[in-house]
């Protein structure tokens, strides 16, 4: 959470080369649904490994996603994390 903006290429390139997750953890989301796009907050831990060095790292955010349905299902349009102060 750099605060860089990443593509969806850029983002799966992270799961396969940089970090191996964990395990991800998802509390109390806020789900609101407008016609065909849904709005989902809430808070988001994530333990990983950064592959080159071995670290184990916990994140802790707060993320809101915007998914648009579609005929093949819901898809992630947008994902904006912000840390939480530990």
């Amino acid at each position: 959470m750099s605060g860089a903006a990443d593509t969806k290429a850029g983002y799966m390139q992270g799961f396969r080369e940089k970090y191996s997750f964990r395990d991800v953890k998802r509390d109390d989301l806020n789900i609101r649904l407008f016609g065909d796009v849904a709005v989902m907050t809430g808070p988001l831990t994530q333990r990983l490994i950064v592959r080159e060095t071995g670290e184990v790292m916990e994140v802790r955010a707060f993320t809101t996603q915007v998914w648009h349905r579609s005929g093949e299902g819901w898809v992630m349009n947008t994902c904006h994390n912000a840390p939480l102060k530990v």
